[in-house]
């Protein structure tokens, strides 16, 4: 752990690096936030009039939750033709692999008290 920069290029590199980091998982949490509007899109388009029904069961979800969900939910419409299912077949297991990524990253142990 170190708790002060070097120098000043110690600084600005180690802020690069945390600031692309950050950026990925703004990035990310986007990525989950169009799961939950999929989501309640679906449930809407179902017939569900009250929206805080599907709220409940998304809104603390983390991203495993949400792509099983998603998944799950969108293999119950029936007027998806194969091509449309083998798409968000691959989308759900970029996302599954997005998610793999964003926990290795930030559950990393991050070295930045040397010089690059």
């Amino acid at each position: 752990m170190f708790y002060e920069y070097d120098n000043d290029e110690h600084e600005n590199k180690a802020k690069e690096v945390l600031s692309g980091l950050g950026e990925f998982v703004i990035a990310f949490e986007r990525v989950c936030a169009a799961m939950r509007s999929c989501i309640f899109c679906i449930f809407r388009k179902a017939g569900l009039q009250n929206q805080g029904l599907s709220q409940v069961v998304v809104n603390k979800a983390a991203v495993e939750g949400l792509r099983t969900t998603l998944g799950g939910i969108y293999a119950e419409l029936r007027e998806q033709d194969k091509d449309d299912r083998k798409h968000v077949k691959k989308l759900l297991a970029r996302i599954d692999k997005l998610g793999t990524v964003r926990n290795e990253l930030l559950h990393a142990e991050w070295f930045l008290n040397y010089d690059y």
